[in-house]
């Protein structure tokens, strides 16, 4: 993931890449995400890994987020972007809506634990994983023209 964000924001896919250690720079990106407001989590809590590889295809989703609980703690969410066909899949679920197209989004409605209802998009991007077949400048693609729907970039 944060080879694409180095690419979209920096034009770098190696710019959260530190070379001394051989890691990412965990404060740069962090930088990067509040400033953009952009929030990171997953779909689920608790998963069991079926086969010893890194293929979602075999993730058994055994608790997934409490949606409501998530998008009662970031206020001024309006969109969540899930990567990958399992993650969205698990949103489609969650949200009784169909799963969208690749690169494409979808409005979902979900009720509170105050009763209220929230509305917010949900935009199904590529997987960020290496193991996934398409090159990276391609998926970067397909979050960019997010970003720049939402006026995150320009």
């Amino acid at each position: 993931m944060w080879r694409i964000f180095g690419l979209i924001f920096f034009g770098d896919k190696e710019h959260f890449y530190n070379r001394t250690n051989k890691t990412i720079d965990k404060e740069a990106i962090k930088e990067m995400l509040a400033e953009h407001k952009i929030g990171v989590g997953e779909t689920a809590t608790q998963v069991i890994r079926t086969k010893d590889n890194a293929s979602d295809k075999f993730l058994e989703i055994v608790t997934p987020v409490d949606l409501p609980s998530l998008l009662s703690k970031a206020q001024n969410c309006r969109v969540v972007a899930t990567t990958g066909e399992k993650a969205a899949s698990v949103i489609a679920s969650l949200t009784g809506t169909p799963l969208p197209k690749m690169g494409e989004h979808i409005e979902c409605t979900t009720m509170m634990a105050d009763g209220s209802q929230r509305h917010f998009l949900h935009w199904r991007l590529p997987s960020t994983s290496r193991a996934y077949p398409m090159k990276l400048e391609t998926k970067a693609s397909y979050y960019a023209d997010m970003l720049k729907f939402l006026r995150i970039l320009p």
